[in-house]
């Protein structure tokens, strides 16, 4: 499977929405969301694109936005000479750099999308950065890190869109707290967030605690 000029394609979004919902695989996301295995297995495996309507009802399965997910559709579904007609970023500065707003500490975990972008606190600053992804935000950590890799007033970078790997760095929120930074494991029961703040055993995805992203880059100063 490729991915298209950078781009996450349709079945790279399912299969990272089912990481994300903490699913050990295709059948048992089959089975718990009531949808059909076989379809979602050529989906997921094949890059299959559904019709229009299957597509929404997997949006409201796994959480994901109808628009972005039917716009990464039709847009897989062009031909290649019209798929740079359906090109999406942040936005891009002057010099080709990919422009990243920083959203505050304290608002992160209230933070919430419309229409697929994200709804960004008046004032917000943004940063511009080389790396790659229509949907990245920033945020300067300010408060005690919980966990040792990470300090106060380090800035970093994060992808929601991002697919977990064992050990990677995310950013999450609980319920009842602060955003929390730590690393994704892989347990018996799904993927759990393992940090100072979760335990030992780290605390479930999806359950108690909700991944908004892999943080790829931190950096005191841009």
């Amino acid at each position: 499977m490729t991915r298209i000029m950078g781009m996450k394609t349709f079945g790279q979004k399912i299969k990272d929405a089912m990481a994300r919902g903490g699913f050990r695989s295709i059948r048992e996301c089959a089975l718990s969301l009531e949808l059909p295995y076989e379809l979602l297995r050529k989906v997921a495996c094949e890059d299959h694109i559904p019709k229009d309507e299957q597509v929404m009802v997997y949006a409201d399965k796994l959480g994901l936005d109808r628009k972005d997910l039917l716009f990464t559709a039709y847009r897989q579904k062009a031909p290649a000479g019209f798929r740079q007609l359906f090109e999406r970023y942040n936005g891009v500065s002057e010099s080709g750099l990919n422009v990243v707003p920083v959203l505050p500490w304290d608002y992160i975990c209230e933070a919430r999308y419309e229409n697929g972008r994200l709804v960004l606190p008046e004032g917000c600053r943004e940063i511009k950065t080389e790396l790659e992804g229509c949907y990245l935000f920033a945020a300067t950590i300010s408060a005690k890190s919980s966990h040792p890799a990470f300090s106060e007033g380090e800035t970093i970078i994060v992808d929601p869109e991002a697919r977990p790997e064992q050990g990677s760095f995310v950013l999450a929120c609980r319920a009842d707290g602060p955003p929390v930074i730590g690393q994704i494991q892989k347990k018996r029961k799904g993927w759990a967030v393992v940090s100072a703040d979760c335990g030992a055993e780290g605390m479930q995805v999806g359950k108690n605690i909700k991944v908004l992203g892999i943080i790829l880059r931190k950096q005191m100063d841009f």
